[in-house]
């Protein structure tokens, strides 16, 4: 059999390529378990899950503030103590209505009225605020904990008007 300079050519180039076969053949390809963490936000109401996990992560599928003070700052003003009723006169002289709201005491019980109700007001806001800030505290203590575990964030994503979800894996 002849050999040409091609054929020699063919040979020596698969000869060649032998050693970066073999070892791209034998490189370990790492496998890796993946786990998502969903953050749902500040706007959770208040008794639900503001944070999941797919998987579970320390034995958990989904964390919840206890917040009985922050349910009740919420909603004690809706519900609260019942309002005196008024017996209220109803008058077509507008002469009677303005004496009405020129009257000290009338406008003395209209302003009592208005302070108590910036009062609740300023507490809802106050329990909203710290409730924000222990839900972003339990968020970063989770991807600590995680990345002192191995786990790594591959990836972060916003999705709706405050929730985040990250992608984080780890070495099987």
């Amino acid at each position: 059999m002849k050999s040409t300079p091609f054929s020699l050519l063919i040979i020596l180039s698969t000869l060649s390529l032998f050693p970066y076969l073999a070892r791209a053949q034998t490189a370990p390809t790492k496998a890796y378990t993946y786990m998502q963490v969903f953050y749902y936000g500040p706007k959770t109401s208040p008794g639900f899950a503001f944070m999941s996990f797919t998987p579970a992560f320390h034995n958990q599928t989904e964390v919840r503030l206890d917040e009985p003070s922050i349910a009740e700052a919420m909603f004690s003003p809706l519900l609260g103590e019942p309002q005196k009723a008024e017996v209220v006169e109803v008058t077509t002289d507008i002469d009677d209505l303005e004496a009405k709201y020129k009257d000290p005491k009338y406008r003395a019980a209209m302003k009592k009225r208005q302070d108590k109700e910036k009062q609740e007001f300023e507490k809802q806001i106050k329990a909203l605020e710290g409730r924000g800030q222990k839900m972003r505290d339990t968020l970063i203590k989770t991807l600590n904990a995680a990345t002192t575990e191995g786990w790594e964030v591959v990836q972060m994503s916003s999705y709706g008007d405050s929730g985040l979800t990250y992608l984080l894996r780890r070495a099987k």
